[in-house]
């Protein structure tokens, strides 16, 4: 039977456990379980999420401890585990340290198709290890039994969340799988992508790379890997007749048999085809990709060769449409437009400039000491060309970068709720990434619950007027006012085809109902945050 969460609940250590949640996600595949104790949602997200490489199919034990009376939390963890891979999480000591599981968590979990298994409640006596045993014993045993491992890892890649579908997840889940460091180069053995096992193992790049070149294509050659005995295979990577890459597999004290290594071979020369059609190519988006996926190695490679100081890159800018054209060939074409107009518009202006197309977007990498021009001026020029071309698409502007992994997460920030900040900044055709944050923020407490929301629109609530239509005019008013004519009341006035003199009216009437001037800091935050969080309710 395969690993999957279905089959591996049908074991002894499981049988009086129940699902309470995720039963969409039974089919998917277990290769490994861990436990999770210390559940801070803040310590995950700094320690845990962004430093650490995810490869999925893993299965989470914990008893939420620490987080035991905290609803948000869990569900935070959830969509935190969710969000990297995981297939679920098996929940221990219910009804001993964690009172309950609440409906919200059931609920997020189900629209994940996150699983969620409960272990039998009140029961102080469960162990964990008798799980973790029983659960390796069942993969390691279907791992042996189908040694043929690229159609399963190719399946639980495509599970994953978009930003980890490429090739150095599949490299890791082969090193995990057969226990091996690999190595994928170019023709001129530059190290495009590298994994080594044990992930801490600390390889001397520069001794290994001679030992790679000495190495014959397709012949496994024996060498010595920090005192210990190692077997080198050398696989050239071959299409359309021609060698493109070389894919290296060191495996320690034993040789890799010749149908793994001919599995892992396979594995990676598809992973390349599907998630990195390019790879072999110096393109430019392959530079746009290394730098959204954090890639260090492949950056370096592709920055030498097109001469880019990728450490002065601190700015970012996101252009995305803002609907998706139905018609074949439309969309590229839009795509294509926009590339154009912001190349015209950058090009000469930036000592490093970056432009290219990545999934639905147009992504422009720049340095900002180096810009003759207000940033300002020219994201304004860009949205009047566009407009002027009639392409509807938004505008992300994320400056203050100062690393590429921050370039990484600014860019996943921008995939995941840039919905979310359009609808609450529905007039702007420009955004920062302080509102696309923001925007997260606002959704996390409409998932939260009706207590939360009901707590964050309190202080609007203070504008309640017995004349349904002057509320209702007030209320909209201040969140145009607000949200999106940055407190300007002739901008407000002209967003909403009113006098000024109307605006002013409105902007006393509301100061006295709360007492204090609508942009009074701070009082003006909870105005703006319970703005923000009616639009979002308005489109549930």
């Amino acid at each position: 039977m395969s690993a999957t969460v279905e089959n591996l609940s049908a074991l002894p250590c499981l049988k009086e456990a129940e699902v309470l949640a995720g039963h969409g996600g039974l089919y998917k595949i277990v290769a490994s379980i861990s436990v999770l104790e210390y559940a801070d949602v803040d310590s995950l997200q700094n320690d845990l999420f962004n430093n650490n490489e995810f490869s999925g199919g893993e299965i989470v034990i914990s008893g939420l401890v620490n987080i035991k009376d905290n609803v948000d939390a869990q569900c935070a963890n959830i969509r935190k585990l969710a969000q990297v891979g995981e297939v679920g999480l098996i929940l221990y000591y219910v009804g001993i340290f964690m009172p309950t599981v609440d409906q919200r968590l059931i609920d997020l979990a189900n629209e994940l198709d996150f699983v969620l298994i409960c272990m039998p409640r009140n029961r102080m006596n469960l162990r964990y290890s008798e799980v973790i045993s029983e659960v390796m014993e069942a993969i390691f045993k279907d791992q042996n039994d189908n040694s043929y491992f690229v159609n399963e890892i190719l399946e639980r890649v495509s599970h994953l969340p978009r930003a980890q579908r490429n090739v150095e997840t599949v490299l890791r889940m082969v090193s995990d799988r057969l226990h091996i460091s690999l190595f994928l180069t170019d023709l001129s053995y530059h190290i495009l992508n590298y994994v080594a096992w044990p992930r801490t193992l600390n390889l001397s790049l520069e001794t290994l790379i001679g030992q790679l070149e000495a190495a014959l294509p397709g012949e496994t050659a024996q060498i010595r890997l920090h005192e210990t005995e190692a077997w080198l295979h050398h696989a050239p990577l071959i299409w359309n007749d021609k060698i493109q890459m070389h894919l290296f597999l060191i495996k320690e004290n034993a040789p890799l048999s010749t149908a793994l290594q001919r599995h892992a071979i396979e594995l990676v020369k598809l992973s390349v085809h599907i998630w990195n059609s390019k790879h072999s190519e110096f393109v430019m988006s392959e530079l746009v990709q290394a730098i959204l996926n954090d890639e260090p190695m492949n950056m370096r490679r592709l920055a030498n060769y097109f001469r880019i100081d990728v450490a002065s890159i601190n700015n970012m800018w996101v252009i995305r449409p803002c609907k998706m054209s139905t018609k074949p060939g439309e969309e590229k074409h839009i795509q294509h437009q926009i590339l154009d107009l912001t190349k015209g518009i950058l090009k000469n202006r930036c000592r490093t400039l970056v432009i290219d197309r990545y999934d639905d977007s147009v992504i422009v990498f720049m340095d900002k000491q180096s810009m003759v021009e207000n940033s300002a001026a020219l994201a304004n020029e860009l949205e009047n060309a566009l407009t002027q071309n009639e392409i509807d698409a938004t505008l992300v502007l994320c400056y203050n970068l100062e690393t590429t992994t921050d370039v990484r997460e600014a860019y996943l920030a921008v995939s995941r709720d840039m919905e979310n900040a359009r609808k609450i900044f529905c007039h702007k055709k420009q955004l920062t990434l302080h509102e696309i944050l923001f925007a997260q923020t606002c959704n996390d407490i409409v998932v939260a619950g009706e207590e939360k929301i009901k707590s964050e629109l309190k202080e609007i609530v203070l504008l309640a007027h017995d004349d349904e239509r002057k509320q209702i005019d007030l209320l909209n008013t201040l969140e145009v006012f607000l949200l999106d004519a940055n407190c300007n009341i002739a901008r407000t006035a002209a967003l909403m085809f009113l006098h000024k003199n109307t605006i002013k009216y409105r902007i006393r009437c509301m100061s006295e109902r709360l007492t204090y001037p609508v942009t009074k800091m701070p009082e003006v935050n909870s105005l703006y945050r319970a703005c923000a969080i009616k639009r979002l309710l308005e489109y549930r």
